[in-house]
């Protein structure tokens, strides 16, 4: 026996055409996304600006060590060159390991064996961000083992320095060190083979991606602003490192420019996807354009936010309660 319910009216089923389409994902594009995992590893106290008037970064004091790394800076002879390396350690050994290394690691002249023999590594347009990017997501134990190297490197040097500076001071004979001068006398640290590189030489490329970290985040500050524009032509990191120059290359009988170091990251971005989440002040990628938040755990903190100041208003009166 067959029951029609001639009554009842069908519901019409859901085609491809009326189900309700959500907003395609655009993926962050992957250059970017080390990026911006850098520079949220930056602690607040050393950020452009708080997310909000009311965030407590706003209220953190910058380090008195990044303040004489910032404007004190003079590095062009062994004595001022261990001074100034000894404050940017200083400053650095506060950071998590991943923005140490990044700081730290230094391939500038590290002897590699090749098919044409034991060659030294050059990098006079310092590409070394491009690969110290890539030391992000490593383990803790890989991490320490990178910086230890590195700060192994950088005290034989800042014994060498201090020799010089001793031996100057017993013939009374002044003399600077000039920055290009790379004796080719070989050290070995660590089981690896390096040149003998000056102590200028490598606090200054050290300095230098610091300043990287900050100038991307200086970028990344302007870009989320209101006026972009305006705040990238006041950027002050970005004008001083040495990461933003370019250079020009010809290929199939044309020349090309290839971008700097640092705007290699961010060319061709659409910005309006580039957001700054306002509970914990870290920069994102918005995959859908309505995205606030960074994160699943900050949207239910922001959710929580909300709840309470709905609750606060109802109880002063701002709101109405429903059904009243």
């Amino acid at each position: 026996m067959t029951i029609k319910n001639k009554g009842l009216r069908q519901l019409p089923k859901k085609t491809s055409s009326t189900a309700k389409r959500s907003a395609a994902l655009v993926p962050v594009p992957e250059k970017f996304a080390a990026l911006l995992r850098l520079v949220n590893l930056l602690p607040s106290a050393l950020r452009r600006s708080p997310a909000s008037d009311s965030d407590e970064m706003s209220k953190a004091r910058v380090p008195l060590n990044w303040t004489m790394v910032r404007f004190e800076w003079s590095c062009r002879e062994a004595k001022e060159a261990i001074f100034s390396m000894y404050l940017l350690r200083r400053l650095v050994d506060d950071l998590p390991l991943e923005l140490q290394a990044f700081i730290l690691n230094d391939n500038y002249g590290r002897i590699y064996e090749t098919d044409s023999g034991r060659l030294p590594m050059f990098d006079d347009w310092h590409f070394q961000p491009l690969e110290n990017i890539t030391l992000l997501g490593q383990s803790t134990k890989q991490l320490r083992a990178i910086i230890a190297e590195a700060n192994e490197r950088i005290n034989h040097q800042v014994e060498r320095a201090e020799a010089e500076i001793s031996t100057e001071n017993t013939t009374h004979q002044v003399r600077e060190l000039p920055v290009e001068v790379i004796p080719v006398t070989h050290e070995r640290f660590s089981d690896l083979k390096f040149l003998e590189i000056p102590l200028v030489v490598l606090a200054n490329r050290a300095r230098e991606r610091l300043l990287f970290i900050l100038a991307a985040e200086e970028i990344l500050d302007a870009l989320v602003s209101s006026n972009p524009n305006k705040k990238l032509r006041r950027a002050w990191y970005e004008k001083v490192t040495t990461s933003n120059r370019s250079y020009i290359y010809v290929q199939n009988d044309e020349v090309h420019q290839y971008p700097s170091v640092m705007y290699s990251f961010v060319v061709g971005l659409q910005v309006s996807r580039v957001k700054r989440c306002g509970i914990c002040g870290d920069y994102f990628w918005a995959g859908r354009k309505d995205k606030k938040v960074c994160s699943a755990r900050c949207g239910a903190t922001n959710r929580k936010r909300q709840e309470r100041q709905r609750y606060f208003e109802k109880k002063i009166g701002v709101r109405k309660r429903k059904g009243k």
